[in-house]
C-alpha cells in the first residue's frame, strides 16, 4: 500500500500559480483592457516601437495594412505584469511576420507560427505546471491542433520558443473545429480540450508536472450534427472549478444548422467529457461564460435577422441559466433575460441600429464582461461608442446579478469593426493555471466477511471520479476471489480518498445441486474447500420441512441412503453466516429381478440350475456349492438345504435381490437280505446293506445264537460269513447295524439273517 500511495502522489504532483495571469486582455484590432488599475483602463490604441497603430491601418509597415491582429492574448506574471503577447490575424498571410511579442510590444524574431495556414481561433496559453518559466501556446491552423513551447527565461528574459518545440502538430489537419478550444482546470494539471468535427469526439490533452502528454483522452460526446461544430461560429468555455464546460453554436447558414448551447460535465481528474445536455436550440449563440461560483451560465444570444432602416441586424441578448437545479429540464426552464443590447447609431445614416453581442468573459475581479458588437457609429461625440456591458455580481440569480449596460467604453470611435468575420471579435481565452497538489486522505476501512461465496464485488463510494484500485483497475467496482486487503483511490472533487477493504471468505462447500442415485440409496456428498477447517453445521430437510438428517463436521460429510425428492440443506458457520440451498435428488430406474425356480427340493447329491432375469450383472451367494457365483444361470449342488441370494445390477448400477430355497431330500435306499450263502459262487456271498449312496455305516456287528460277537466293522463291505478267517456254521445269526445319514440323522437295523452253505 505504501508503494501504491507513493505512485499515486507522484502522478498528481503539480505547482501552483498566482491569479494575475489574466490581468491584461488583448483582443480585436490591438485593443486592450487593463484590470491591474483601480479604474479599469480600456484602450483602443497601442504602440509599436513608438509609432501609433490604430483604426484599421497599422502604420508601422504599410505593406501590412491588412495584417489585423484579431485573435490575441496577453500573458501576465502572477503579479499582473505583462510578460508577452501572442497575436494572430484571421485567415492567412504570406507575410513573414512574428506572432509572439515581448513585454515591450516588440515582435520576437523567429516566432512565425504557421501564418501561411488559416486560423480563425484565439490562441490558448497554458503555463507549464512543472516549469514556471515555460508556457504552452496552443492554436488551430487549418483545422489542426498545433503547439509551441515558449520560455520566458530565454532571449535575455524577453522569452523565445524552446528549440525543437515550435509548430508541433498534435492532430492531423482538417479535423479540429475552429474556435472550439479551451483550457480546463484539472486536479493534477490543466487540460487542453478541442472539438473534432469528423467524429463526435472531444480530445483532452493533459499538461502536467512533466509537461504535455501528446496522447489525448478521447470522449465520444455531443448532440449536434458534426457540421454544426465544423462551420458554426461560437466558442468553447470552461467553468472556474473545471467541472463543466459549454459550447455555443450558431444556427442557419448554407447547411441550415440547428445551433444552440450545449452543457457538459468534465471529469477533471481524467479529462473525460460526459453528459452532453442541450439547453437551447435554433439560436445564434456567440459566447458562453460561467459565474465565479460555477452555479450560473451566461450566454450571448442573437435573435434575428431583423430588417430595419439601416439594414439587416440581430438583436443581442444575454441570458442566465441556473445550474444548481437538479434536472436539465429545470435548468432550461430557469433561462432568464439579463440584458439586451441598446441601440446604436449607424455612422452611414446616423440612424438607430441594434447590433448583436460578441464574446463574454469572466474577469479576475469576479465580474463578467460582455463585449458590445456593432458597425461603425455616427461621428457624434455625444453618442456612446463601443462598450463593455458588465454583470457585477454574476453569482446571483436573475437581475440580482446587477447587469449594467455600457459600463466600460473608450471615448474614441476607433473600437469598431474588430474582425473581418461577421463583425465578431473574440475575447482572449482565460489562462488556466494548475492548482495546488491534491490532498490525499485515508477514508473508510471496511471489514467484509464473504459468507459462503466464491467471489464478491467491492463497490467504491458512488458519484466519485477517477477510481484506481491497487491492481490498476479503473472501474468503480472490483470482483475479488481471495482473502486479502484491497485499496481503492478516487477523487472527491480534487481530494484523493483512499478506502480499504479487508475481506475474508467463508467458502461454501462443494456439492452437486442435482444428484442421481439408486432408489433409497442416493448419497449427498459435501466436500470442503481445501484449507478450510471451519466447523460447519448441516441440516437436511425434505420438501415437507421435516428434518431428515443433521451433522457437524470440519471436513466433508456424506448423507447416505436418501430417498428421491426435493430437499433443502442449511449450512451454518456462525450465527452471522448461514445459507440454505435447494437440492434435488432423483432416482434411477431400479431393476426388477425375477428368479427361478422358487423354493424347491432335490435329492441329496443332485444338482439344479438356478435362473435370474431383469438385470445385466448378477452375483450369487453362498458361492461354495455353485459352479459360478456370477451370471444369470449358475448350477447349484448343495449338500445341505441352502437359500441362495442373488443381487442383480442394471445399467445405472442399481440393484434388486432375489432368493431361491433349495431343500435336500435325504431319503436313501437301504435294503438288507434275510439270508446269504457264502459258498464262493459269487452269488449272495456277502451279507451287506444294498443301495447305499451317501450313508455311512457307523456300526456293523454280527452275533451267533449264543450272543457271541462273531463280526464287527464300519465299512460298507459287509460280512462274508467268517470268524477270525474261519467259516462259521450254518444257522441263524443276529445283526446290529447303525447307519449315519448326511443330514446328521442315524438309523439302526436289528434282525436275524440265515447263513446257508
Amino acid at each position: 500500500m505504501k508503494h501504491f500511495l507513493t505512485f499515486l502522489i507522484s502522478c498528481l504532483t503539480m505547482l501552483a500559480y498566482g491569479e494575475g495571469d489574466n490581468n491584461i486582455w488583448h483582443f480585436g484590432l490591438n485593443y486592450s483592457l487593463d484590470i491591474n488599475t483601480m479604474s479599469l483602463t480600456l484602450l483602443d490604441t497601442t504602440f509599436y516601437r513608438g509609432q501609433l497603430a490604430n483604426g484599421s491601418v497599422i502604420i508601422y509597415n504599410p505593406s501590412f495594412d491588412r495584417w489585423l491582429y484579431h485573435k490575441s492574448i496577453a500573458v501576465c506574471s502572477p503579479s499582473g505584469a505583462l510578460l508577452f503577447m501572442v497575436k494572430f490575424s484571421t485567415g492567412t498571410t504570406t507575410a513573414a511576420v512574428d506572432n509572439i511579442w515581448d513585454r515591450y510590444e516588440h515582435p520576437i524574431a523567429g516566432t512565425n507560427l504557421l501564418n501561411n495556414m488559416s486560423i480563425f481561433t484565439t490562441p490558448v496559453v497554458v503555463p507549464h505546471p512543472g516549469n514556471t518559466s515555460q508556457y504552452y501556446i496552443f492554436y488551430i491552423r487549418s483545422n489542426g491542433l498545433v503547439y509551441s513551447l515558449f520560455d520566458i527565461s530565454l532571449n535575455g528574459s524577453l522569452g523565445d520558443i524552446v528549440p525543437g518545440k515550435k509548430n508541433i502538430a498534435l492532430t492531423g489537419w482538417n479535423m479540429i473545429a475552429d474556435n472550439k478550444i479551451t483550457a480546463v482546470k484539472g486536479c493534477n494539471g490543466v487540460w487542453l480540450v478541442v472539438r473534432s468535427y469528423i467524429t463526435n469526439e472531444y480530445l483532452s490533452f493533459h499538461v502536467g508536472y512533466n509537461g504535455l502528454n501528446a496522447v489525448p483522452v478521447v470522449s465520444e460526446c455531443g448532440n449536434r450534427p458534426l457540421i454544426n461544430y465544423a462551420v458554426s461560429a461560437g466558442s468553447l468555455t470552461s467553468s472556474e472549478d473545471g467541472n463543466k464546460f459549454a459550447i455555443g453554436l450558431w444556427k442557419g447558414g448554407a447547411f441550415n444548422l440547428p445551433g444552440g448551447i450545449e452543457l457538459y460535465d468534465f471529469e477533471k481528474c481524467s479529462g473525460k467529457v460526459k453528459n452532453a445536455r442541450l439547453l437551447e436550440n435554433n439560436q445564434w449563440i456567440s459566447g458562453a461564460c460561467f459565474s465565479p461560483d460555477n452555479s450560473k451560465l451566461y450566454t450571448t444570444e442573437n435573435d434575428g435577422p431583423y430588417f430595419g432602416s439601416a439594414g439587416t441586424y440581430y438583436f443581442g441578448k444575454v441570458y442566465q441559466y441556473n445550474l444548481d437545479l437538479p434536472s436539465t429540464a429545470d435548468i432550461i426552464a430557469s433561462k432568464t433575460l439579463i440584458l439586451s443590447n441598446p441601440n446604436h447609431w449607424n455612422r452611414f445614416l446616423c440612424l438607430p441600429d441594434i447590433s448583436w453581442f460578441g464574446d463574454l468573459r469572466l474577469g479576475p475581479d469576479g465580474k463578467i464582461y460582455i463585449l458590445d458588437q456593432h458597425p461603425p457609429e455616427c461621428p457624434d461625440p455625444a453618442i456612446p461608442k463601443m462598450t463593455f456591458h458588465v454583470t457585477h455580481q454574476p453569482n446571483n440569480l436573475g437581475l440580482a446579478c446587477v447587469p449594467q449596460t455600457e459600463a466600460l467604453y473608450s471615448p474614441s470611435n476607433n473600437m469598431i469593426n474588430m474582425s473581418p468575420t461577421n463583425g465578431l471579435t473574440d475575447l482572449p481565452k482565460i489562462i488556466i493555471t494548475a492548482g495546488p497538489p491534491p490532498d490525499t486522505l485515508y477514508g473508510k476501512t471496511y471489514t467484509i466477511d464473504a459468507c459462503f461465496k466464491d467471489s464478491i464485488t467491492l463497490y467504491a463510494a458512488s458519484a466519485k471520479a477517477c477510481y484506481l484500485w491497487d491492481n490498476g483497475l479503473r472501474d468503480s467496482f472490483r470482483i475479488i476471489y481471495d482473502d486479502g486487503v484491497y485499496v481503492v483511490a478516487y477523487f472527491q472533487d480534487c481530494t484523493v480518498i483512499l478506502d480499504t477493504f479487508k475481506v475474508q471468505f467463508s467458502r461454501l462447500p462443494d456439492m452437486d445441486r442435482l444428484i442421481y442415485g439408486c432408489p433409497g440409496d442416493i448419497e449427498l456428498q459435501i466436500k470442503k474447500i481445501a484449507g478450510d477447517t471451519a466447523l460447519l453445521s448441516y441440516e437436511l430437510r425434505n420438501e415437507s420441512g421435516e428434518r431428515v438428517r443433521s451433522a457437524q463436521s470440519s471436513s466433508g460429510f456424506q448423507f447416505k441412503s436418501l430417498d428421491a425428492g426435493s430437499y433443502t440443506l442449511q449450512i451454518k458457520r456462525e450465527q452471522w453466516c448461514d445459507t440454505t440451498i435447494n437440492i434435488q435428488l432423483d432416482a434411477y430406474p431400479a431393476p426388477e429381478l425375477i428368479v427361478a425356480p422358487s423354493d424347491t427340493t432335490i435329492r441329496y447329491g443332485d444338482a439344479i440350475r438356478l435362473r435370474a432375469s431383469g438385470a445385466i450383472l448378477y452375483s450369487w451367494f453362498p458361492a461354495s456349492s455353485l459352479d459360478t457365483p456370477v451370471g444369470p444361470h449358475p448350477i447349484a449342488m448343495p449338500l445341505v438345504p441352502t437359500t441362495y441370494s442373488v443381487v442383480g445390477l442394471n445399467a445405472y448400477g442399481c440393484s434388486d435381490t432375489g432368493q431361491v430355497r433349495v431343500n435336500i431330500d435325504f431319503k436313501m435306499p437301504d435294503m438288507l437280505p434275510n439270508a446269504f450263502s457264502p459258498n464262493g459262487d459269487g452269488l449272495n456271498d456277502i451279507f451287506m446293506l444294498a443301495g447305499l449312496t451317501y450313508q455311512k455305516i457307523r456300526l456293523f456287528e454280527i452275533y451267533n445264537r449264543f450272543g457271541q460277537k462273531v463280526f464287527s466293522g464300519t465299512g460298507a463291505g459287509g460280512w462274508n460269513g467268517t470268524q477270525n478267517g474261519l467259516p462259521c456254521e450254518m444257522g441263524t445269526y443276529h445283526y446290529l447295524i447303525v447307519l449315519d445319514y448326511p443330514d446328521g440323522k442315524s438309523k439302526t437295523f436289528k434282525g436275524d439273517v440265515l447263513l446257508l452253505r
